[in-house]
C-alpha cells in the first residue's frame, strides 16, 4: 500500500508555479495505455496574466513512451456562466458519446 506523504508547501512550488506530481495509478486508470505502476504525471500551474493560468502536464513512463512528453494550454477565468464541470459529473456516463454523436448529426442536418 502506498504511503501518504505530507510535504511542506515549499516543496510544491517552482518559481511562481504550483507543481503537482501524481503517481500510484490504479490499473485501468492510467493515460493512453501507460503502465499504472510506472506512470508519473507532473502538472504545473503557472499564472501568466491577471485571469490566465498556464496548465502544463508532463507524462513519463519509460515502459510506454521513449521519452517524457508535455501538453500545455492556457486556462482563462470567466464568470459563473463558464465554470467547468467537475470530471466526476461525466465519469462513467456511457450515454455521453451517443448524445454528442446525435448533436453533431443534428448540426449537420442528418
Amino acid at each position: 500500500m502506498a504511503q501518504l506523504i505530507v510535504r511542506n508547501l515549499d516543496d510544491a512550488v517552482e518559481g511562481n508555479a504550483l507543481v503537482v506530481e501524481t503517481t500510484n495509478f490504479k490499473e485501468g486508470t492510467a493515460y493512453r495505455g501507460a503502465n499504472a505502476d510506472r506512470l508519473r504525471l507532473v502538472e504545473r500551474f503557472t499564472p501568466v496574466a491577471a485571469n490566465t493560468m498556464e496548465w502544463a502536464v508532463t507524462l513519463d513512463d519509460p515502459s510506454t513512451w521513449t521519452r517524457p512528453w508535455t501538453f500545455a494550454m492556457h486556462l482563462t477565468r470567466g464568470g459563473v456562466e463558464v465554470q467547468p464541470f467537475e470530471y466526476a459529473c461525466h465519469e462513467g456516463n456511457y450515454g455521453m458519446p451517443n448524445m454528442l454523436r446525435a448533436a453533431r448529426a443534428e448540426e449537420q442536418g442528418k
